[in-house]
């Protein structure tokens, strides 16, 4: 069960990370920036130095997660230009974001977590193999939201792939546009022009059936970015994390 959490926690995680939003330098035409890097992205939008709190009901409702958004530069990847944020969460060489087409994907290491692969292929049926036969992870790059996508609309990101032995191993975020809302109420607010993203992590092994961890729903607000993430594990509702205040 703790190396199911550690993977779930992977995708949590970088939801959550997601709220520094994919940056890019604009200029506010009423100096409420200051001269900051800001962020050009809808659902996302932040300035460096903007924070975020939220409060978690499955951990008695206090403040639990403060998020403080520092900018650090940019770099290519893939070709598309992503800018890099600080430290944060797990991952100590920090996360990159970009949003370019309204793909709003996130960037980052996944060996920082330090994921015991060999434990992950006996769960899943496999074994008698060496430890450390199995590759390490390596970046991963997560579509999080697309924003211009239709309610019910599906896509996939692929987190860990390996053959070995004619065994292929697979682990996917399979996401779905849930719901596109006019409005929703978030503790004592009312957000408009909400978008509702589920995602549901799978485990894929040759001759077992496939294994789904848990799954975890994200919504976006216009104008202010994630107002809510809630996460489901094996039945069980892991977090529930609600935006309390905000300075952009």
């Amino acid at each position: 069960m703790k190396l199911r959490w550690q993977i779930f926690v992977l995708v949590v995680m970088l939801a959550g990370l997601s709220l520094a939003g994919c940056q890019k330098e604009i200029s506010d035409p009423d100096g409420g920036s200051n001269g900051r890097l800001c962020t050009g992205c809808e659902f996302l939008p932040a300035c460096d130095s903007s924070y975020y709190v939220y409060v978690d009901s499955t951990a008695n409702g206090v403040d639990s997660n403060y998020n403080l958004i520092t900018i650090e530069g940019d770099s290519s990847i893939n070709g598309r230009k992503f800018y890099k944020m600080s430290t944060i969460g797990f991952f100590g060489e920090g996360i990159f974001f970009q949003c370019g087409g309204g793909d709003y994907q996130v960037y980052g290491r996944a060996d920082q977590l330090g994921l015991n692969l060999d434990s992950l292929f006996g769960l899943l049926g496999g074994g008698g193999l060496p430890p450390g036969t199995l590759p390490q992870p390596g970046p991963l790059l997560i579509n999080i939201l697309k924003s211009s996508a239709g309610a019910g609309a599906q896509w996939t990101d692929n987190l860990y792939k390996a053959s070995i032995f004619l065994i292929n191993l697979s682990i996917d975020a399979k996401s779905t546009m849930l719901e596109r809302l006019p409005s929703y109420q978030v503790l004592e607010t009312n957000f408009t022009n909400v978008l509702r993203v589920r995602s549901n992590i799978v485990f894929s092994l040759t001759g077992s059936p496939d294994l789904e961890l848990g799954q975890l729903d994200v919504w976006y607000a216009s104008g202010v970015g994630i107002i809510r993430a809630q996460a489901i594990s094996e039945g069980a509702l892991v977090l529930d994390r609600k935006l309390a205040r905000w300075q952009q």
